[in-house]
């Protein structure tokens, strides 16, 4: 009986799991990383620092670059552009999701989604 309850620390020991780290995700390195997203679509994000901002460089529609700055959630990664008219958001959590705010209908919708490395 006795052996069997110096075990019982041990057992419970063996249950524990660690918990999940909290804080901000860490973005990428600066560098340009190119996304495959659902449908075979590419996106090619740039992540770098501009202003003591982490940000993002994007050419979703293939009419010239958008900077999007890194603004804090819950779990992973967001950028955006802090603006009442229209813009679009890279959320990155595990996978990528591109989506676009219309300013004018209050609606936001995902342009591109899955997108894996």
């Amino acid at each position: 009986m006795i052996r069997r309850l110096a075990l019982l620390p041990l057992l419970a020991a063996c249950t524990l799991t660690t918990p999940a780290p909290e804080g901000p995700a860490i973005p990428p390195p600066p560098g340009t990383i190119t996304y495959t997203c659902d449908g075979g679509k590419r996106l090619a994000v740039t992540y770098g620092r501009e202003n003591d901002n982490d940000v993002i460089t994007i050419n979703p529609t293939g009419n010239g670059n958008e900077t999007l700055i890194s603004f804090p959630v819950a779990q992973g990664l967001q950028y955006s552009w802090p603006s009442d008219g229209s813009y679009h958001i890279w959320a990155l959590d595990g996978t990528g999701t591109l989506s676009y705010r219309d300013g004018e209908r209050g609606t936001t919708d995902p342009v591109l989604t899955n997108c894996r490395i």
